[in-house]
């Protein structure tokens, strides 16, 4: 068998445990009424005081439009609030709505529980060095871009 072959492989059981992975994440988001991305958004929105959507959307890697939209939603289900920056008129400042903390706070336990639970059952040494693999091959392909 080539090398290329065997990389050939082993990118292709690495993409389809990735889209695995994503598909877990999805499922679970929306057996909670939300999706991946807008759990993602409200753990981002709920760890950092005075954030913008610009923020958010550098931080989480996801376009300005996707977020905004996320934003409008959970404004609309009063889980947030949206006031204009002082020092940037275009920018605004996103704040958590009392219902939106604890909606964001019993999500975020659960999954936390869940994934904590996961990862005592995989081994912890394990756990590590999967997400040392997974650094290094991020940093390798990116350094390629």
């Amino acid at each position: 068998m080539s090398e290329n072959s065997i990389y050939g492989e082993e990118l292709h059981r690495f993409f389809q445990l990735w889209r695995h992975c994503n598909a877990m994440y999805e499922e679970w988001s929306r057996n909670h009424g939300f999706s991946c991305n807008e759990i993602l958004v409200l753990t981002n929105i709920s760890e950092n005081k005075n954030c913008t959507q610009k923020m958010v959307s550098e931080s989480m890697r996801l376009s300005k439009q996707t977020v905004n939209m996320i934003l409008k939603r959970f404004e609309q289900d009063g889980l947030v609030s949206m006031e204009v920056s002082e020092k940037d008129k275009r920018s605004k400042i996103i704040h958590m709505t009392e219902k939106g903390r604890k909606t964001a706070e019993a999500l975020i336990s659960e999954l936390i529980t869940l994934e904590s639970e996961t990862v005592r059952k995989v081994g912890i040494d394990n756990f590590r060095l999967m997400n040392d693999v997974q650094e290094k091959y991020i940093s390798n392909f990116s350094s390629n871009l």
